[in-house]
């Protein structure tokens, strides 16, 4: 796997909290070593685009109980972070899964539902 290293920084210039990585505002910051992880694994890339990306994305969100793990955070573009705000969570759910699975992670944790 192409290690991916440099700061990211957002389209203002801003970098997020110390991993590089922004969560949405009101959002719960994962943690450095969680971003770190989900950065790496995403080579620094939108999944939904391949632009630079630079927020953690739930692909089932929180208020649905979706968890803060890594085997449903992904990273986001802010344009493609924001669209999915004003989306139904499924539109788009199926390709962030297909990443997920295809990079190894588990994904149990939707039989709990």
């Amino acid at each position: 796997m192409k290690e991916f290293s440099g700061a990211l920084r957002s389209s203002c210039g801003r970098v997020g909290h110390r991993s590089g990585v922004r969560t949405p505002r009101g959002g719960r910051h994962a943690s450095n070593s969680l971003a770190d992880h989900v950065r790496y694994r995403d080579g620094g890339l939108c999944v939904y685009c391949g632009n630079p990306g630079f927020q953690l994305d739930h692909v089932l969100p929180r208020r649905l109980g979706g968890p803060t793990s890594s085997a449903n955070l992904v990273l986001a573009c802010t344009p493609c972070n924001m669209a999915r705000r004003f989306q139904a969570w499924e539109d788009n759910a199926g390709q962030a899964f297909q990443h997920l699975a295809r990079k190894g992670e588990d994904m149990t944790w939707m039989d709990n539902g």
